[in-house]
């Protein structure tokens, strides 16, 4: 019995601090990175990855700059982004599971062999990248799970263009520095 209380204690602190909480990150990322993040809103869904405990951010767009004429490169209608409970209650805060639902992930591939993705998500403040430097990059999804996603990758350099749906498919992903598992 108290630890059904403490569980749902912990969701109803997460559910009340949730929109402000993803109103500062969207801000944040906005501010220093080169792309640009919207969504229409967002929620608690403590069910959706179970047993992860996920906020579902709902019309995710993702654009490669700020130029608001440019089309998304990433349009779902559900991201859930999902979290470890007993990490959260230890203070880690680690993304632990993701899942897109409903939508399209449009990959370029530029003359420079850059990925759209990857400039969207440099950081604008090179002094910020010097200082992380000394510590690498860290990140490990466990579960990246895609339900009904039209992915799309063009080749700039070799005119290569590839499409195919993706009803359902889940992935790994490991970051650490510059080696990718």
């Amino acid at each position: 019995v108290i630890s059904a209380l403490l569980f749902l204690g912990l969701i109803a602190l997460i559910y009340a601090k949730q929109e402000q909480t993803v109103q500062q990150i969207l801000t944040y990322t906005n501010q220093h990175y080169q792309g640009r993040i919207e969504l229409d809103g967002s929620h608690i869904s403590p069910f959706a990855n179970f047993p992860d405990i996920s906020i579902d951010l709902e019309g995710v767009r993702i654009y490669e700059t700020k130029d608001r004429s440019q089309q998304p490169i990433v349009d779902v209608q559900d991201a859930f982004l999902g979290f470890d409970i007993w990490h959260i209650l230890s203070g880690d805060y680690q993304l632990h599971s993701i899942l897109l639902k409903e939508g399209y992930v449009k990959f370029i591939q530029h003359q420079d062999a850059s990925f759209n993705i990857v400039q969207a998500l440099v950081p604008t403040d090179t002094a910020s990248i010097e200082d992380e430097e000394s510590e690498p990059f860290q990140l490990n999804i466990e579960n990246i799970q895609l339900e009904n996603v039209d992915i799309h990758k063009v080749n700039e350099a070799t005119a290569i263009d590839l499409d195919f749906f993706v009803n359902d498919a889940k992935a790994k992903l490991r970051l650490s520095g510059a080696h990718t598992y």
